[in-house]
């Protein structure tokens, strides 16, 4: 499994807010090229333990790392803890709470829960 340190509004491993599509392709190696919804402005790139949006430009706006990725934060695994032990080792002012999503807007990290699990770690850029 692949370990992505999180530095917020900068980096997700290896992939860094505002590196274009070409640069992440490289670095991640093999890819899937699929649209998330029909809403989506473009397309998604689909890696081994991710996926990494792009802006209408193809600059990347955000990584979602699931299960078979390591999200690190704070030198701690996030897929280790429950959703009301993330609260606390996160520990956001802003934090906000929603239908299955715990957002951390100082951070620009968005976690999917579901029964008290974290199914997913979704990091964005300052303008997301």
């Amino acid at each position: 499994m692949a370990m992505f340190f999180i530095e917020p509004f900068k980096r997700v491993g290896e992939i860094s807010f505002g590196e274009n599509r070409e640069s992440v392709r490289q670095k991640m190696g093999v890819y899937k090229e699929f649209k998330k919804s029909r809403f989506s402005k473009n397309t998604t790139d689909a890696f081994e333990g991710c996926h990494v949006y792009y802006t209408p430009d193809n600059l990347v706006e955000a990584v979602e790392l699931f299960r078979d990725a390591v999200p690190v934060f704070r030198s701690k695994n996030l897929f280790l803890y429950n959703a009301s032990q993330i609260k606390a080792l996160i520990n956001d002012s802003s934090f906000v709470a929603g239908d299955g999503m715990l957002s951390f807007p100082s951070f620009g990290i968005d976690i999917c829960v579901e029964d008290d699990q974290i199914e997913s770690v979704f990091v964005h850029s300052k303008d997301y």
